[in-house]
C-alpha cells in the first residue's frame, strides 16, 4: 500500500523552512522553494487555510503579500528543523551525499 505523507511534498517544507529562517517573505519570493510559482502558491493557499500560515497585504503596496508562519506553523517548522539537524549529524549524510 503506497501511502502520500504530506512531507513529501517538497513546496511544503520548503515553505516551512523558508520561514523558519527568513521569518517573513514577500509572494514573489516564494519561488525560493520551487521556480515554478504555479506549484507554490497552491500549496502555500492550503497552508493558508489549514492554520499553519497568514498572509497580509503590504501597507505600502497593493499587489504586495506578506507570508509568515503562525504559532502551529512554528511548531512544524521547529520540528523539522530538528530533524534536519540530526540527520545532518549522523553517518547517514555523509552517505546520503556521496550517492
Amino acid at each position: 500500500m503506497s501511502t502520500k505523507y504530506i512531507i513529501c511534498d517538497r513546496n511544503v517544507v520548503g515553505l516551512l523552512l523558508l520561514l523558519h529562517e527568513r521569518e517573513e517573505v514577500i509572494t514573489s519570493e516564494l519561488i525560493i522553494v520551487n521556480s515554478n510559482y504555479s506549484l507554490v502558491r497552491p500549496v502555500a493557499d492550503k497552508m493558508l487555510h489549514a492554520g499553519i500560515l497568514e498572509s497580509r497585504p503590504s501597507d505600502k503596496h497593493c499587489t504586495k503579500t506578506y507570508w509568515r508562519m503562525t504559532d502551529k506553523g512554528q511548531d512544524i517548522a521547529n520540528l523539522l528543523f530538528q530533524a534536519e539537524r540530526q540527520l545532518s549529524k549522523t553517518r547517514f549524510s555523509e552517505k546520503y551525499y556521496k550517492w
